[in-house]
């Protein structure tokens, strides 16, 4: 019996395996076919905290009372929540909810009649992340927090403060895919009380970066909650690269600070071969600084950078934009689009133009810069500008960044276009050229009378430079009341002169002439040598 058995489950082994084999194939095959998504969902949730415990007042005799206080609201939960565990995924989503604080206890005094409480429970902390690395296709993360609200309290107590969130999207793609990472934190509100508790900070990051021929694009939003303390701060930071043919790669960030609270934002955002990186920061907050910044470069270490940044006072927001041998970009109104339009500070920068693009930004309307610039090579374009929607004194500051490789001294040149402005312009604007820590042009003006002089179809001569340029414009404008300007500018390097026709046929006459002494030379020695 037992030997019957054995023979018949080792015979039946190749017969299931080739049944296995036949159901399973065709499954792999489709699989590999089309190319699955695989996605993850994870959400968490902290506990709620529970609530105080009630005082107790007892009177066993008149006039003699016994008290027993309110308890504190407890503590609301925790809450992690990370898909780190499905990293290859192409798509994962990561919630965190913190737990909300507990109320606090209370109990009635019946002489002098009141409450008396005690203190609300802080909200539970929260923290999403969410990375996402698949081998092919398109990667998508999401990651989203929210601390929990502190507990209420009533009369002479506090109401407890509202938990920390934080949240980190990460995605990366490779081959054809595109990277999305958007992430978004909110810090939760400070519980209601007669001393209210202050609410949670905010702070949300997200990075999508994509090898291949795909696009990359990172949004990051920070909140931090008004509740009914104090508010919380908000710190919002994305970044976007891409290297392929996959078009634009943006980067945006959002950090709203609640009232009191601290507001921040920083975006970056970076492209090669022809691609716009594209940023922006906003951040809305009683301090802070928001910070874009885009790269756009040829991939052999040549690049053009734009910056962009301001104090946060209220609401704020900085621009950048970057293309590297692309067409132009920018806003109606002017051919590089100039900043103090659309945002209140914004750099734009093109490097190695297209001769059309070179012929678009220049026209007929600046003939000083186009026979100044007219046997030069164009290296780069662009424009940058502040406008103070907010009033008050507010200082803005705007840059661009050219990194060349110059070979042999070559000439350079600045073309200034033109300046634009409304209400003044400014009351301090300062233009500064530097290639790395040398100045070459520097100037500052304290009305718009003398800047328009200077901005509008004007050439300067930055000098002869060679090797590893840096080259960096930089503009920095105050204005204390609503009023706002804008330049746009050309650079451009002298080519080598090449000899005419002539000249060409004159050398080499010359060097045959050269050919011909020198043998006769030659024929001369040898004859006296051979004597």
């Amino acid at each position: 019996m037992s030997q019957m058995a054995n023979v018949s489950i080792v015979s039946n082994k190749p017969r299931m395996l080739r049944e296995t084999a036949r159901r399973v194939l065709p499954l792999l095959v489709a699989l590999a076919i089309t190319d699955p998504v695989w996605a993850a969902t994870l959400t968490v949730s902290g506990a709620p905290g529970a609530p105080g415990t009630l005082g107790i007042l007892t009177s066993p005799f008149p006039g003699v009372y016994n008290f027993t206080p309110p308890g504190n609201g407890s503590v609301g939960g925790n809450a992690i929540a990370d898909t780190s565990g499905t990293l290859m995924d192409n798509a994962n989503t990561a919630t965190a909810y913190g737990g909300n604080g507990g109320n606090s206890g209370n109990v009635v005094m019946t002489s002098p009649y009141s409450y008396v409480n005690g203190e609300g429970g802080i909200g539970g902390s929260a923290a999403a992340n969410a990375p996402t690395s698949p081998l092919s296709g398109d990667a998508t993360s999401n990651a989203t927090a929210y601390g929990g609200s502190g507990g209420a309290s009533g009369f002479e107590a506090s109401g407890g403060a509202g938990g920390t969130a934080s949240s980190n999207a990460r995605a990366t793609a490779s081959g054809s895919g595109s990277a999305n990472a958007h992430s978004a934190a909110y810090g939760g509100a400070g519980g209601e009380a007669n001393y209210t508790g202050n609410s949670g900070a905010a702070n949300a990051s997200a990075s999508a970066a994509a090898s291949g021929s795909g696009s990359a694009n990172a949004s990051s939003v920070a909140h931090g909650d008004t509740g009914y303390g104090n508010g919380g701060g908000a710190n919002a930071i994305s970044s976007a690269t891409g290297s392929g043919s996959g078009g634009a790669n943006s980067a945006s960030s959002d950090a709203y600070g609640g009232t009191g609270g601290v507001g921040s934002a920083t975006a970056f955002s970076a492209a090669t071969g022809g691609n716009i990186a594209d940023s922006i920061a906003l951040a809305q907050g009683v301090s802070g600084t928001v910070l874009s910044r885009s790269v756009a470069s040829n991939g052999l270490g040549e690049a053009a950078i734009a910056t962009a940044s301001a104090p946060t006072s209220g609401l704020v927001a900085a621009r950048t934009l970057a293309v590297f041998g692309g067409n132009q970009f920018g806003g109606s109104g002017s051919p590089l689009g100039q900043g103090y339009v659309n945002v209140p500070v914004e750099s734009n920068v093109i490097a190695s133009p297209t001769a059309t693009t070179v012929a678009r930004i220049l026209g007929n309307a600046y003939p000083n810069v186009a026979n100044a610039l007219g046997n030069n090579t164009i290296l780069g374009a662009g424009s940058m500008g502040a406008n103070n929607l907010n009033g008050g004194t507010q200082t803005y500051t705007a840059a661009a960044n050219y990194l060349y490789t110059a070979n042999g001294s070559r000439a350079f040149t600045l073309g200034l276009l033109n300046i634009s402005a409304y209400s003044c312009g400014f009351d301090s604007l300062s233009f500064t050229v530097k290639n790395g820590g040398t100045t070459l042009l520097s100037d500052t003006f304290s009305n718009l009378s003398a800047a328009q002089s200077f901005f509008t179809d004007t050439q300067h001569s930055l000098g002869n430079l060679n090797g590893n340029v840096d080259l960096s414009l930089n503009y920095r404008l105050t204005a204390n009341a609503v009023r706002g300007a804008g330049i746009s500018y050309i650079i451009g390097m002298a080519t080598p002169a090449v000899p005419e026709p002539g000249e060409w046929l004159l050398f080499l006459v010359g060097l045959g002439v050269l050919g011909l002494k020198e043998r006769r030379r030659l024929f001369c020695t040898d004859k006296l040598v051979s004597v």
